[in-house]
């Protein structure tokens, strides 16, 4: 469940947030019927990421498969138009971002930030302390978006080049 963060009222699986002056960003939960949708996101925006950090042993499909199998997945919606994928657990005091990923003509527009702006809400909401997730070295754009949000560096695994971040909620 999603919260609309201008009205505090609670919808099941949708909220409606607007950015800036032209887009209402809304979620669905992501449904099997989504799955290409999700892989060609995945492939054409974090890609070159997984090549190098995975160095090819990565299966699209269990990774999406799961995904959206799993209750905390979304499809992020632009103007009702699909424009990215969230997919968050929640662990004892901890919201973990598994992924998130947008269309690249929907990125640096605001949209990544009012996610996680939303995604804090709603973490205040149910009482947990933190958000974190991981993300590889080799992304220092995301690396940068991030510690732009207020995350920061908690740990580094060099094995899977990943920096594993978090941010207090509360």
């Amino acid at each position: 469940m999603l919260f609309d963060v201008r009205f505090k009222i609670v919808y099941p699986f949708i909220n409606i947030y607007h950015c800036g002056d032209f887009m209402d960003i809304k979620y669905r939960k992501a449904e099997n019927y989504d799955i290409d949708y999700i892989k060609k996101l995945v492939r054409e925006n974090l890609g070159e990421v997984i090549v190098t950090s995975f160095k090819g042993d990565f299966d699209y499909d269990v990774f999406v498969g799961k995904a959206v199998m799993d209750r905390y997945s979304y499809i992020v919606l632009c103007d009702m138009c699909p424009c990215g994928f969230l997919w968050y657990s929640i662990k004892g005091a901890f919201l973990h971002v598994n992924t998130i990923v947008l269309s690249k003509e929907y990125q640096n527009k605001g949209i990544g930030s009012a996610v996680f702006k939303e995604l804090e809400e709603f973490g205040r909401q149910i009482n947990l302390s933190f958000l974190q997730l991981g993300v590889q070295g080799v992304n220092k754009k995301a690396i940068k978006f991030y510690e732009r949000l207020g995350f920061i560096n908690r740990a580094y695994v060099q094995e899977f080049d990943t920096f594993y971040m978090q941010k207090r909620i509360r």
